[in-house]
């Protein structure tokens, strides 16, 4: 099992028979160099190597039991996210992570411009790999879950 596939969600809508999870991108996408040693260590803080649980169809297989949904099939998927300016898209996730990472929470705004323009040179040529043109793509993996709630 590869609990460190990256970040993602997973709702169940209580009227719903359908969930989703994705379990992020793959260890070679944009996202992964994200959640590198390099921005770890710049950011002194393991946040963004944790096990993401959710990614693992038999966990979200065993939830959704749990859950009490029946006819339960989890599913892998694949697709390709496409974001219209790449160069956003760094400073995006960074402040998108903030909540969740202490060593950003208490960052004035100031250091934490510096901190993302920092990440930002560290990741310039990740983002060139994957830019064509004026997009941002990259394979994005993750499952889909279905479930009937009797």
């Amino acid at each position: 099992m590869d609990h460190t596939r990256g970040m993602g969600c997973f709702s169940v809508a209580k009227r719903s028979s359908n969930a989703t999870a994705w379990s992020g991108p793959g260890r070679a996408s944009i996202s992964a160099h994200i959640r590198s040693a390099a921005v770890r260590e710049r950011l002194n803080s393991p946040a963004l190597g944790m096990p993401f649980v959710l990614g693992d169809p038999a966990v979200v297989a065993g939830l959704l039991r749990d859950a009490g949904f029946a006819n339960v099939s989890v599913e892998p998927v694949e697709i390709v996210a496409d974001y219209a300016r790449p160069r956003e898209y760094v400073p995006l996730q960074i402040r998108a992570s903030a909540a969740g990472i202490a060593a950003l929470q208490g960052l004035a705004a100031a250091e934490l411009d510096a901190m993302i323009a920092a990440i930002e040179d560290d990741m310039a040529a990740p983002v060139r790999e994957v830019t064509e043109g004026d997009r941002l793509r990259f394979p994005m993996e993750g499952i889909v879950a279905r479930g009937v709630k009797p």
